[in-house]
């Protein structure tokens, strides 16, 4: 007997008016909602599109790294593609690719949002991913507590970094990554991309 394959059903438009991050985490758990994506940027919810393959490979690799230093230093925790609020009327929740979050463990973390802003938060940039939203999101970060933003592009293999305090900082696959925030951590940005060497 055949299977009888039905469309997905469209996800529940939200109200017209400004959504609260309260609001925007209950209606993410409507079924129709739960296998998608989104932020709220500034009471508006926004879709976003599903990683792609090489997105979550970086995401992997930079998790791996971060949370063996994280575990080694004692900092805190890292969490990956986690909601945190980053702004109230109207309300901004944001989900990093990775973070680190300080003052938090695994016994105190709050069971649905934080909204305490991480020390950092990494982005990875995906190919349908317009100049202006990323602007935008790493402006917020920055704006709203986070001391630092990694923004690594698969495509073009660099690293940006983005402090409120100084200008940004480009890095290829050659150059080591080190951080005021994250003292004694260091890596050579190719190994996030899984280029042991620039001979490989």
């Amino acid at each position: 007997m055949s299977a009888i394959l039905t469309s997905p059903k469209p996800h529940t438009k939200p109200s017209s008016r400004p959504m609260t991050a309260e609001e925007f985490f209950t209606w993410g758990l409507l079924p129709e909602n739960v296998d998608r994506t989104y932020e709220l940027v500034r009471g508006e919810v926004v879709e976003m599109p599903r990683p792609t393959i090489s997105h979550g490979a970086v995401c992997a690799k930079v998790t791996s790294k971060l949370d063996q230093y994280c575990e080694t230093h004692s900092v805190g925790i890292v969490v990956i593609g986690s909601g945190v609020i980053l702004g109230r009327d109207p309300d901004t929740v944001r989900g990093p690719d990775v973070a680190i979050y300080t003052g938090i463990t695994f016994a105190t973390m709050p069971k649905k949002w934080s909204d305490q802003p991480p020390l950092l938060a990494v982005e990875i940039r995906s190919p349908n991913d317009r100049n202006r939203m990323l602007t935008q999101k790493i402006s917020d970060y920055l704006t709203n507590g986070v001391r630092e933003v990694w923004l690594l592009d698969f495509e073009e293999l660099f690293l940006t970094v983005y402090r409120s305090s100084s200008p940004l900082v480009e890095l290829g696959i050659e150059d080591t990554l080190t951080s005021d925030n994250l003292p004694g951590f260091e890596c050579r940005v190719g190994l996030f991309f899984g280029i042991l060497s620039s001979a490989t």
